[in-house]
């Protein structure tokens, strides 16, 4: 029970105090405790006093530093005005100056009449000049007058103060820059008799004189003087805030002497001071205004402002108040002490005595509660346990069921409760749980638990083991029977994908066509697979683990190659078709390709077993091998070939030279006349024949030469349109007989390249001539060239009208002795090795040959030098013309 009875009135206390103390109670407990609560009593009374005097310090200190702030802040603004409206004030001054003294410099011829009404302008506009005065400078009588301008009426002629007053001035100017300057004059350096403001200026003492000269050629003729009077309804308009200063003093820098002086408001003092002050307080404030050429020094004091100065105590009144309500805390505290402890006293009998029924009372409760949290913690592990609990009569009705029923069947709890638990079972299998409860009930051991399923409306089946583990009587002796539902769905699924997964697996494995295979770190096969065993002649994987020890040993040809396999293998976990030769256990050789790779334990990392793959590739390999033989083969007949092509037609060469000479001299009659002419003809046909017999030779010797590996190129920088006007011109007559045009777009612009003169002019050569024999009579034959802009290269490319080629015989055209059969073909002779020689010696050229045609369009055979083969003489290859190569498309 709670003792803290403060709330109890002090009437009740005469009733209380009658109240008999137990003889039990302990005195000298009750003085200790009772001195106890003295020292945590004065303790308390002492932290809320000085708790307090903390806080009244720290809100007296906060609050003064605040009110200070916004004090300052208060002054300085009003500080920035004055000296704002001073600053303005004084660059207004030295701005109508210059206006006054612009309209004084401009007055041109005009009289000094006609110009009083713009000076009486100016005078409006700058009612602050007391005076406005010109010393002119007369250089034919070199002497100086004065001019009044404004202020000062009368004779123009120099006072002794105004000749005294030039002499100071003049060393003061400075006739370079003719810049205004300022200086400061008493009040008697005027002549107060012609001053419209005589009273003022006897009031002012000192003024501020400004001159400005006027140069002509170099030479001073004029000083334009202004006096101003610092007045404080001048530069301080607003009343309010001139009454708000204390003191102000302004100083010229260079000299230290006070331009104005005001202790007080609207009281002037212009004393000279030689000194200015900097500030000594929050209320002193100290600027410097550029003004003339010079600077000006200000310093200010502001007055105090009686509200603020109010303000400034209440950090006084807040100190005093923390301290009174500190002291008033502290009683009260203490005061409640004694009152309590008066309580105290009096609710001691009164406790004393309930204490034995609060000890049985809370017994009571901490009873309850441990039974209740271990009712609690029992239905939380009942809960949590995903296999269903349920507690059932020997009849099968539901008692208890925990809330895995709930998230295996979704039924609710609440509405399951009553219903017979084997109603929720397939129907074929409730016999045999009513027996299983039978011989539990009877206490028989056969039956340890059933696998059945659980049936909800026909549609929800649930694979489950039901096991009855506990019997147990309740208050009415009658008998409970506590048991379990194991889920076994997800195993039984597990278990059958596992078993499906196998089964592929190992049909997979057992009917590959490859060798699949295990094996240890030392060779031993731990399984393998048929077609592993047929690979090394055996007829049963059984067989080929038996009999095998070490795998690198007993089959592989070359162990120091199986071993090196292996590092490699163990250094990157792989191995991708590494081949290799094995013996097979009938001692025949094949050749195998394996991919493997190493089984790690997952956590030493340690290599556990290799597995892998080998397939049989001994077909591919002798294949290979008989492809290789075969070329090797047909290189070598090319080559003889080759050989006797070359060798043949240099035997033919030499008998044809004394055919072609000996026919040429019987041709020529060059030996003597011959009298029956026909001989003579039949020695031009034989001369004709054995040329072109020699000429075939020659392309012959040629072809064979490149393809026997003979030919050399003899390369030089080649200019490609020197060659086309030599091959045209070449043909030119043959073509005008033909009735062909040949046009050669091959200009100056063209680059030159870098290869055999003679070897080029022979493709160019045999393309015109091949143009020319197949084109019909009015045809036309043209030459271009192009440049690739992508990689350099060079095209040029010889293009005719002529009866084209079908596409399935450019093979034919370009291959040796290749010809069509076509009318235009039969009328020519020709022996078909002209583009064949073409497309050999551009292959030497590291190029290629590109023929396009179309039957009853024309051809199109274009050259492609590489761009390592032209000529940089200063020009870029991409410099070159823009001709286009245009190859020929089939008709749509």
């Amino acid at each position: 029970m709670n003792t803290n009875d403060t709330d109890i009135s002090e009437d009740q206390s005469p009733e209380l105090s009658q109240v008999d103390i137990p003889a039990d109670i302990n005195i000298d407990d009750t003085q200790q405790e009772t001195v106890a609560k003295q020292k945590s009593s004065r303790m308390t009374q002492l932290m809320i006093f000085v708790n307090g005097i903390i806080l009244t310090i720290t809100a007296y200190a906060t609050l003064s530093v605040f009110i200070n702030e916004m004090t300052r802040d208060h002054y300085t603004r009003i500080s920035e005005n004055i000296l704002t409206e001073t600053k303005q004030y004084l660059s207004t001054v030295e701005k109508d100056f210059s206006i006054a003294n612009m309209l004084w410099a401009n007055r041109q011829q005009s009289t000094l009449v006609e110009l009083l009404p713009e000076l009486s302008q100016a005078k409006s506009e700058t009612s602050y000049f007391s005076q406005l005065v010109s010393y002119e400078y007369d250089s034919a009588n070199n002497a100086w007058s004065l001019v009044p301008i404004l202020g000062q009426p009368g004779s123009s002629g120099l006072s002794e103060n105004d000749r005294s007053h030039l002499k100071t001035l003049l060393p003061l100017i400075n006739t370079d820059t003719g810049e205004t300057i300022m200086r400061i004059s008493p009040s008697n350096t005027l002549d107060t008799k012609t001053s419209s403001s005589n009273d003022f200026l006897e009031e002012t003492q000192n003024i501020i004189q400004l001159a400005r000269p006027e140069m002509n050629n170099g030479r001073l003729e004029s000083i334009f003087i202004g006096y101003v009077a610092m007045q404080p309804e001048y530069f301080l308009s607003d009343t309010a805030l001139r009454n708000k200063i204390a003191s102000m003093t302004i100083k010229d820098s260079r000299n230290d002497l006070s331009v104005y002086k005001l202790k007080a408001p609207e009281r002037i003092t212009l004393s000279p001071d030689t000194s200015i002050r900097e500030p000594q307080n929050d209320l002193n404030f100290y600027d410097v205004i550029p003004f003339a050429n010079t600077e000006l020094k200000v310093s200010l004091s502001v007055q105090e402002d009686l509200q603020l100065m109010f303000l400034t105590k209440v950090p006084y009144l807040l100190i005093l108040f923390g301290f009174t309500m500190t002291l008033i805390g502290t009683l009260y505290v203490r005061n409640n002490y004694l009152q309590s402890q008066k309580l105290n006293k009096m609710n001691k009998a009164l406790g004393e005595q309930n204490e034995a029924l609060e000890k049985q009372i809370k017994e009571s409760d901490r009873l309850f509660n441990a039974l209740e949290r271990s009712e609690h913690e029992y239905r939380a592990v009942i809960d949590s346990v995903a296999d269903i609990i349920f507690e059932i009569n020997s009849d099968g009705d539901i008692l208890f069921l925990n809330k895995s029923w709930k998230s295996l069947t979704d039924l609710d709890l609440k509405k399951s409760l009553g219903k017979n638990i084997f109603d929720y079972l397939a129907p074929a299998e409730r016999d045999e749980a009513h027996r299983y409860l039978t011989a539990v009930l009877k206490g028989e051991d056969k039956i340890t638990s059933l696998t059945t399923k659980i049936v909800i409306a026909d549609t929800f089946i649930r694979n489950v083991i039901l096991k009855f583990s506990m019997i147990r009587n309740d208050a009415n002796h009658e008998k409970r029977i506590v048991g379990t539902f194991t889920d076994i769905e997800d195993q039984i699924k597990a278990e059958h994908a596992l078993s499906e997964a196998e089964k592929k697996y190992q049909t997979i494995v057992e009917n590959a066509a490859g060798g699949i295979y295990q094996i240890t770190k030392n060779g031993k096969i731990i399984s393998a697979n048929p077609s592993l065993a047929n690979i090394l002649g055996y007829r049963t994987p059984e067989e080929l683990i038996a009999s095998t020890t070490n795998i690198g040993q007993d089959f592989y040809i070359d162990y120091k190659d199986r071993q090196n396999y292996e590092r490699q293998l163990q250094d990157k976990g792989f191995i991708r078709a590494h081949e290799a030769r094995m013996r097979k256990k009938d001692g025949s050789i094949i050749w195998v390709n394996e991919n493997a790779r190493c089984v790690r334990d997952e956590s030493t990392d340690d290599i556990l077993y290799y597995e892998g793959s080998i397939e049989d590739i001994t077909k591919r390999k002798n294949a290979e091998n008989g492809l290789r033989e075969a070329k090797i083969q047909s290189d070598l007949a090319s080559r003889a070939k080759s050989e006797f092509l070359a060798n043949i037609s240099h035997e033919l060469r030499t008998p044809l030279n004394a055919i072609i000479g000996f026919s040429e001299i019987i041709k020529n009659q060059a030996l003597g006349s011959i009298e029956n002419n026909a001989y003579a003809e039949y020695a031009g046909d034989i001369y004709n024949s054995g040329t072109k017999l020699l000429a075939i030779i020659n392309e012959i010797l040629d072809i064979s030469k490149i393809d026997a590996g003979e030919r050399q190129l003899n390369e030089s920088v080649v200019d490609i349109k020197a060659i086309t006007q030599s091959v045209t011109s070449l043909y030119a007559a043959k073509s005008e007989i033909a009735g062909i045009t040949i046009e050669n777009q091959i200009d100056s612009i063209a680059p030159k390249l870098v290869g055999e003169e003679l070897a080029i002019k022979q493709m160019i050569t045999n393309l015109i001539s091949n143009a020319i024999k197949f084109t019909p009579s009015g045809g036309k034959v043209t030459l271009s060239y192009s440049m690739d802009s992508r990689n350099g290269d060079f095209f040029m490319s010889v293009t005719d009208t002529g009866i084209g080629i079908d596409e399935k015989d450019i093979t034919k055209a370009l291959s040796p002795f290749g010809q069509l059969n076509n009318d235009l073909d039969r009328k020519v002779a020709g022996t078909g090795l002209g583009l064949t020689l073409v497309n050999s010696l551009i292959k030497l050229h590291h190029g290629k040959l590109h023929l396009e045609s179309q039957l009853g369009v024309g051809t199109t055979a274009t050259l492609v030098f590489p761009a390592g083969r032209v000529s940089h003489d200063g020009r870029k290859a991409d410099d070159t013309s823009s001709n286009n190569v245009t190859f020929l498309k089939p008709r749509s």
